[in-house]
């Protein structure tokens, strides 16, 4: 899916929104569509996507961890958002066009490996 919205800054003189942690264990991966929050950047997938390869995001949702929600229902994902878009398209697919530039292939290889 594409990007809901561009970055966003958040001041810190505005509320932080009310925060649970909750797990993600026993949902049925190919039905279960999530929505990210990645660095203010907003994002709806699924589950099948974001399991499909061993990363720190197979991670997240296995059960293993908590995950981070606001109080509508976004998932709060602490990482740039820049290039997440991208990382969920190789999820989906396999494979990208590479960048041209070295710091933004590190970029999108740090976001996909949680490094």
């Amino acid at each position: 899916m594409e990007e809901m919205s561009g970055e966003s800054v958040v001041s810190s003189a505005v509320p932080a929104a009310a925060t649970r942690t909750t797990s993600f264990k026993g949902t049925s991966p190919s039905s279960k569509y999530v929505k990210l929050n990645v660095g203010g950047a907003l994002y709806y997938t699924t589950m099948q996507t974001l399991t499909k390869q061993d990363t720190m995001l197979k991670a997240m949702f296995s059960g293993r961890m908590e995950v981070l929600t606001d109080s509508e229902g976004w998932i709060l994902i602490d990482r740039c958002g820049k290039h997440f878009g991208t990382i969920l398209n190789y999820l989906r697919d396999g494979a990208v066009p590479l960048p041209e530039s070295r710091r933004e292939i590190e970029e999108l290889l740090a976001g996909l490996l949680g490094s």
